[in-house]
């Protein structure tokens, strides 16, 4: 096969496939040529090119996100990498395993009015776990590029999180030679060999002396340790909390934590507040629930093996590095001593009977629609949740256990949604539902600007015109520029022109009877489908309002 003359190229190519890391995606340029035409023309590689830099780190985090293992990114130099920031933020703080490698100009040429060359090195130190630079001079500097190689490799594939490896090139760039056979490296596997006995112990030590015990399961635990801690939750004094991202399915859980604690209304703080907490997982989207936790302070033990420590509720006092099945299988002697499950139990059956006899006659709004097409989505199905109002309507309604939810909460933005939800569908080849708002939708139109569109795609779009969230929340529904500066009302009334630009079907409802006979339609279509629903903005928070109501009903 024929590759780059370049040395460090073939160095970074053996050493990605030796460790098994085959997805690449690549985004056009000249400085990372070599890369381009050498991966390109070696079979192990599954590629792909996408032209925007910003989507296509969305769409590589997709494709981590369901391979579970380390997607590349290979940029040219300058403003290129720098657009890929906002998805390394982002799978910063969700632990998604993601490698950079941006070309570069070489160093002496920096500053120095060069095109295309930029402050390239260690540019992503706030949000990469490891950064590393190249040297350019490679007849002299080539032992050393593959010692820096062998180290940047054997981090990513030893922990979560992105890596970003600059690699300067002299010119010419497009020069290729004969290869049989790339370099070999070997790597360590993750070391799991911890001693976390002291940790046990002092976990084990808090959650005797309990009388309340809260368990909180935040985003994207991948791990199936249902079996533990279902065992763990017949203790009448464990509360479990689970968040729908989470894709906890066992009996006997609170999932709809935002709606308990309305349900509750002022006696919220001194009904659910624990003695202790324990978390796994990562972020947490209700911000109620932290607002309990933040002020009773519980003695907080957080679970995750190599997880970085997260003091999210600023009381967290034991961390400790074991999975949550190991974890939960150290609990099985802890005897029961309190009704608290019980309590709670009660209030939240009435709380559903309550509500779903009011939205039953429900006038049409997002939480009306919510309510429906939730039932209407195709077992099996990837459900990938919008950031917003979405992510939080969702989060109101039990979650369906033939499922599997999805979403962007490691920094919560609305940049990337559709573009990692179309990375996770290409990769899984699974039905796969993006819920998205409006304005979030437009943000990242892009996402469909690329060929790899998987036939099992559905979007649906509330268009509730414009960030719907600040009707909503405290604060920005009450100010006089809540529709300039905070909703930011757009003047495009409809994503139809997105839609067809990109051949993608289309459909709209914009009351309950044409919602209830699109729907079926809708899920039916055999390629990539968007639904645009529109709700009416104005009558969304009341209804949110009523709904409630609704929970605090006895």
């Amino acid at each position: 096969m024929k590759i780059s003359s370049k040395k460090v190229v073939s160095y970074i190519l053996g050493a990605l496939k030796s460790a098994g890391i085959s997805d690449v995606v690549l985004t056009p340029g000249s400085r990372n040529a070599p890369f381009s035409i050498s991966i390109a023309n070696t079979p192990f590689f599954e590629t792909y090119s996408i032209v925007d830099e910003r989507s296509a780190a969305f769409f590589a985090m997709g494709l981590s996100q369901q391979s579970k293992k380390p997607t590349v990114l290979i940029c040219t130099s300058g403003t290129a990498l720098l657009n890929y920031a906002p998805a390394i933020a982002e799978a910063y703080y969700q632990r998604i395993p993601l490698l950079v490698i941006s070309a570069d100009r070489p160093e002496e040429w920096i500053d120095r009015g060069e095109g295309q060359c930029i402050r390239q090195n260690n540019v992503f130190q706030n949000y990469a776990d490891y950064s590393a630079s190249l040297i350019a001079d490679e007849k002299d500097g080539s032992v050393q590029n593959k010692e820096i190689i062998q180290n940047t490799i054997q981090y990513l594939v030893s922990n979560d999180g992105p890596v970003h490896l600059n690699v300067p090139f002299q010119e010419p760039l497009y020069e290729l030679i004969d290869c049989e056979e790339l370099p070999s490296f070997h790597f360590e596997t993750k070391n799991n060999a911890v001693d976390v006995l002291k940790e046990v112990e002092e976990s084990l030590e808090l959650i005797r002396h309990a009388n309340r015990i809260m368990v909180l399961v935040g985003q994207h635990v991948y791990e199936d340790f249902s079996k533990e801690l279902e065992q763990f939750n017949q203790l009448q004094q464990v509360v479990v909390l689970t968040e729908t991202h989470a894709n906890v399915n066992i009996e006997n859980v609170f999932p709809c934590i935002d709606r308990l604690i309305m349900g509750l209304g002022g006696n919220a703080q001194q009904t659910l507040a624990p003695d202790v907490l324990i978390t796994i997982g990562t972020n947490v989207i209700s911000r109620k629930i932290k607002a309990i936790l933040r002020k009773a302070k519980p003695k907080h033990i957080q679970l995750g093996l190599n997880e970085k420590p997260m003091d999210t509720f600023d009381c967290l006092q034991v961390q400790c590095n074991l999975t949550p099945h190991e974890f939960f299988n150290s609990l099985k002697e802890i005897e029961s001593k309190s009704e608290w499950k019980r309590e709670l139990r009660s209030i939240q059956e009435n709380q559903i009977k309550q509500v779903e006899a009011w939205l039953s006659g429900a006038a049409f709004s997002d939480i009306s629609v919510f309510s429906s097409l939730l039932k209407f989505i195709p077992e099996g199905t990837d459900v990938q949740m919008g950031n917003s109002s979405v992510v939080r309507y969702i989060q109101l309604f039990n979650q369906n256990k033939n499922l599997t939810y999805f979403g962007n909460r490691g920094v919560a933005g609305i940049d990337g949604s559709t573009s990692t939800a179309i990375g996770a569908a290409w990769k899984t080849k699974k039905p796969t539902l993006l819920i998205s708002g409006d304005l979030s939708f437009h943000y990242d139109s892009n996402a469909f600007w690329n060929n790899y569109l998987s036939s099992k795609l559905k979007v649906i779009v509330i268009n509730n015109g414009g960030g719907g969230i600040f009707r909503i929340i405290d604060g920005s529904k009450d100010t006089e520029h809540l529709q300039q500066y905070f909703e930011t009302a757009h003047s495009s009334r409809s994503i139809k022109g997105i839609a067809d630009l990109y051949n993608l079907n289309y459909f709209c409802a914009v009351n309950n009877d044409e919602l209830n006979q699109v729907l079926p339609l809708f899920f039916n279509q055999s390629n990539v489908s968007v639904l645009e629903i529109f709700t009416p903005k104005e009558d969304n928070p009341k209804a949110l309002d009523a709904f409630f109501q609704h929970t605090q009903k006895i």
